[in-house]
């Protein structure tokens, strides 16, 4: 890992040094979005993801030193929450869908 992403993220977590925390992770955040959709997410579901990573970036993991790199960290945050943000979407989909067709609904219910 790269010496200034270790200074920015020792920054983060010894002083909560919030403009360290977006040096840190603003270059990424395209790509980040850009993965998010890839796992099956809508333009707003991509930024939920990738917000519900930074959270967790900022609030859990920063009372650890660093073992992995940051940014690997980050990415299979973001696509871990963004699959479960996709196929929470699906399921949603498929209970509205069903809601809407009497029969549908109780297909479902039997099962």
């Amino acid at each position: 890992m790269e010496d200034r992403t270790l200074a920015l993220w020792d920054a983060w977590r010894l002083r909560r040094d919030g403009e360290a925390f977006a040096a840190l992770v603003r270059p990424d955040l395209g790509r980040a979005i850009s993965l998010a959709r890839t796992q099956g997410c809508g333009p707003e579901d991509a930024e939920d993801a990738v917000q519900d990573a930074l959270t967790v970036l900022a609030a859990e993991k920063s009372g650890e030193p660093v073992r992995v790199g940051v940014r690997a960290w980050f990415f299979r945050a973001v696509r871990d929450r963004a699959r479960t943000q996709a196929r929470s979407g699906w399921r949603r989909r498929n209970r509205e869908r069903a809601a809407a067709r009497p029969e549908a609904a109780a297909e479902a219910a039997d099962r």
